[in-house]
C-alpha cells in the first residue's frame, strides 16, 4: 500500500512538472535602470511592447532628464496640466515628507 502511494504521489509530480507552459523572459531598460518579465507561455508572441509604452507615459510626466516633461515645465514655473501618475507621485511624496 505504501509502495503505490509513492507511485502515484509520482506519477502526479511527473504530470503536473510535464504540462508546464514555457518560460520566457523579456529584458529591458527604462527610467535609468533595467527590469525582466517573466512569463510561463506555449505561445512566445505575448504583447509586450506595451510596457515599454506605459515607461513612455511615465517619462513624460516623471522624468528630470527631459527638458519637456510635466515635471521639467512645472520645476521652469510653467503650469501646466500634470496627469495622474504624477497626482499619485506628489501625494505621496508629500505624505513621506509629513513621516519623516
Amino acid at each position: 500500500m505504501k509502495s503505490t502511494s509513492i507511485y502515484i504521489v509520482g506519477l502526479a509530480l511527473l504530470i503536473l512538472f510535464s504540462c508546464q507552459p514555457n518560460r520566457h523572459e523579456y529584458r529591458a531598460s527604462a527610467l535609468g535602470t533595467t527590469y525582466t518579465i517573466s512569463y510561463f507561455s506555449d505561445s512566445p508572441k505575448i504583447p509586450l511592447k506595451k510596457y515599454d509604452s506605459i515607461f513612455k507615459v511615465i517619462k513624460q510626466s516623471l522624468s528630470t532628464y527631459i527638458s519637456n516633461s510635466d515635471i521639467s515645465k512645472l520645476n521652469r514655473g510653467e503650469i501646466i496640466k500634470v496627469d495622474e501618475h504624477f497626482k499619485t507621485v506628489f501625494k505621496n511624496s508629500q505624505k513621506i515628507y509629513k513621516n519623516t
